[in-house]
């Protein structure tokens, strides 16, 4: 089982990704900024960040490249609208572990997270 942190910032996605992950990972908080992912990473050191791309108050590249930085282990899986394989191949250079295309299945997410936790 692993700590999970959930950055956000449309709480009706933010409530689907935390079902998702109940009863099989232990969510630790969510936010809704970069800049509280950063911070909450510091606060929380989860294994997991299920990170959203288009945050307030930043991207959610930037804020996989600041916790990539941090030097602390946790695995990023970056969970977006965005399809195309720029998008995607920036994600992965920022130091994302995997990549999600919303929509997709609680079994895709819960894959994702345990490879990104080992």
């Amino acid at each position: 089982m692993a700590n999970v942190l959930i950055a956000e910032d449309i709480g009706m996605q933010a409530t689907l990704i935390e079902r998702y992950l109940r009863g099989v990972h232990d969510v630790v908080d969510v936010v809704a900024t970069a800049e509280d992912a950063v911070d909450r990473v510091r606060e929380t050191d989860p294994d997991v960040v299920v990170m959203d791309l288009n945050l307030r108050e930043g991207t959610g590249i930037e804020a996989t490249e600041a916790i990539k930085r941090l030097d602390r282990g946790v695995g990023v899986v970056v969970s977006t609208v965005a399809a195309d394989a720029e998008v995607r191949e920036r994600a992965l250079d920022a130091g994302a572990d995997a990549y999600l295309v919303k929509p997709y299945e609680q079994g895709d997410l819960l894959e994702a997270v345990k490879s990104a936790a080992a």
